[in-house]
């Protein structure tokens, strides 16, 4: 039989409680598509990675905390009183530790009450930050010209 630990997932300095049931982390990698002046593919050109996204799901059951409270940690995660923006918060889980991944966007959370089971569970969509790719080229100018004309200038009158 197979047990997954409690609280194995620390999110903005605050321990997760619940039964985890998933853990998911996807990313994907951008590939530009480099068509000929008729349209066609011409080629594939990769040009860097999006953001990873995960997706945690919990069983919510009444234990030290009740689901109700269980559910108000993390809404007050994804979006405390008066925050109008979602913050980068520090993540702690093996998973993520195995990706590389320590901060995170509270994307989405998502609830729903399971009558049959008398329990809850919770759904939470997270996003890492995305690092703008900055490219470099060099450019010749007008100055390096001048400044190349009066090095020529100076190298004839000597």
């Amino acid at each position: 039989m197979l047990f997954i630990e409690d609280e194995i997932i620390k999110l903005g300095g605050v321990i997760l409680s619940g039964q985890v049931k998933s853990v998911e982390i996807t990313q994907e990698a951008t590939i530009d598509e480099i068509e000929d002046d008729k349209g066609q593919k011409k080629a594939s050109q990769p040009v860097g990675y999006g953001a990873a996204k995960i997706t945690i799901d919990f069983i919510l059951e009444d234990g030290s905390k009740s689901t109700l409270e269980q559910i108000a940690d993390m809404q007050r995660l994804f979006k405390d009183y008066g925050q109008t923006a979602a913050r980068l918060l520090p993540i702690v889980n093996e998973d993520c530790s195995a990706r590389g991944i320590t901060e995170v966007y509270f994307k989405s959370l998502g609830t729903k009450s399971v009558t049959a089971a008398s329990g809850r569970t919770a759904s939470l969509v997270l996003e890492t930050p995305t690092i703008a790719s900055i490219q470099t080229q060099t450019v010749e100018t007008e100055r390096s010209e001048e400044h190349t004309s009066e090095l020529q200038s100076h190298h004839d009158l000597v």
